[in-house]
């Protein structure tokens, strides 16, 4: 039975150079260094080589940041006492930031794994978005760590670091692929488990064939897949190993199994999806990635079926969305994601039976599209300080999306509303005494 509980962490212990004694302007840098690599001799699962990469580039970053301090510290000449301070000085600030952002990958322990888990399709979509986010914040820091002030420290640190941190990318996600094509391949389903059409086809047996084969592909260390492809790749086994694991597991639900058991299209959607990301593997004529994209949210939509309305996958993506709203907004943005997180509290206890999804559906889509709004319109808090001929279009557009929420409390029949509303009228004071105070002592005398 494929499982989740499988993901067990590797065995890796680092020794670093640069965590003991040192000058108090790196204190924070050796405290980090020194509970990330605590992390991961206990939870070294995922992405293990970029994460080791990082904190083992870090960690030389820090020693040599530290011998600059100490030849600073024995200069006499003050011309190149200033240049070793330039030089490292600038340097402590983006390497804090990078391990910082990596600390928060590493925050969850029960969703670091390879496998999703085993008990429903929803929770199983659930780990693939995190899943995605973890994989796109250990690039954001990878990203972090190539700026010229780093750098400036360490020349040849970074020709080493550019020439091994994508093949460090590529084995990460040949790990991933392999666990899982392990999984699926060592399940105890069978064809003759599921309806199919035609009667008699194999597509179980395709499935697990296939899924082999893209592993081997993605094993080949000299291929360049490109990073969206491997990806994809991954997410539609883990969508695969999702469903192989309910349909093994005694303890799921039997109306979930029977579900997917009895759905002939889930099952030649797998297949057809398999197929044209093997044609991209082989450099066969493939249709585009965008498709095979559709083709993957197609099969999860099916594999949800009556389990479609969740909503954390999209709750997500908003307290993502609320770090990009600037002070103008912000403290708005936080109520709004609150009371969201009240609405859908309350749905998950009632059900689709006693409240409609739609109009939840709806508040959630409006207000990512208002925080979209506030992220692309206030790009600079400065430069919106001083022309803000946009504040009232946003403000209106919160101002709607608070009527909408007031509608749904009254349509869920829940209490209290009168609460949260006054909530997001506080927020909406704040921000707007916040803008007014930037704009008088502030935003004119910017430039």
């Amino acid at each position: 039975m494929i499982s989740g509980q499988s993901n067990q962490p590797g065995n890796v212990t680092l020794t670093l150079k640069s965590v003991g004694e040192g000058p108090a302007a790196t204190e924070l840098l050796r405290v980090l260094l020194q509970y990330l690599n605590s992390e991961f001799t206990r939870n070294a699962i995922r992405n293990v080589h970029s994460s080791l990469r990082i904190v083992t580039t870090a960690d030389q970053l820090n020693a040599d940041i530290q011998a600059l301090i100490n030849s600073v510290d024995s200069e006499t000449d003050y011309n190149t006492a200033w240049l070793l301070f330039q030089k490292y000085s600038s340097a402590i600030e983006p390497l804090e930031s990078a391990l910082l952002e990596l600390s928060f990958a590493e925050d969850d322990k029960a969703l670091l794994g390879h496998l999703p888990p085993s008990d429903n399709i929803t929770h199983g979509v659930t780990f693939i978005e995190r899943w995605v986010t973890h994989r796109d914040l250990i690039a954001s820091v990878l990203r972090g760590l190539v700026v010229d002030n780093l750098k400036a420290v360490s020349p040849e640190l970074y020709n080493k670091f550019n020439q091994e941190v994508l093949a460090d990318r590529k084995h990460d996600d040949r790990n991933t692929m392999s666990e899982l094509s392990k999984s699926i391949s060592s399940s105890i389903l069978a064809d003759k488990n599921v309806v199919q059409r035609p009667a008699g086809a194999k597509s179980i047996t395709s499935i697990k064939s296939t899924i082999q084969r893209i592993s081997v592909s993605l094993s080949n260390a000299q291929a360049n897949f490109s990073d969206d492809l491997r990806a994809l790749a991954i997410r539609t086994a883990m969508l695969i190993c999702a469903a192989f694991s309910i349909l093994c597991n005694p303890h799921a639900p039997v109306d979930v199994k029977k579900r997917l058991r009895e759905t002939h299209e889930i099952w030649a959607s797998m297949t057809s999806l398999l197929q044209g990301i093997s044609q991209h593997l082989a450099n066969a004529n493939a249709p585009s990635i965008s498709s095979l994209e559709k083709d993957w949210e197609r099969l999860k939509e099916l594999l949800l079926g009556d389990e479609a309305v969740n909503f954390l996958p999209d709750l997500l993506k908003l307290i993502k969305a609320v770090a990009n709203a600037r002070r103008p907004f912000f403290g708005r943005a936080v109520v709004f994601v609150q009371i969201c997180q009240v609405l859908c509290d309350h749905y998950d206890k009632v059900g689709e039976n006693a409240a409609d999804p739609e109009s939840l559906k709806g508040i959630i889509q409006g207000g990512s599209e208002v925080l979209q709004a506030v992220s692309d319109v206030v790009k600079d808090v400065k430069a919106f300080g001083i022309d803000a001929a946009d504040y009232s279009s946003i403000e209106q557009k919160f101002e709607s999306i608070t009527a909408n929420m007031g509608d749904c409390f009254k349509q869920y029949d829940m209490k209290d509303w009168e609460k949260y509303e006054a909530r997001m009228k506080f927020a909406a004071e704040q921000d707007k005494k916040n803008f007014r105070a930037f704009k008088k002592r502030i935003a004119g005398t910017i430039f």
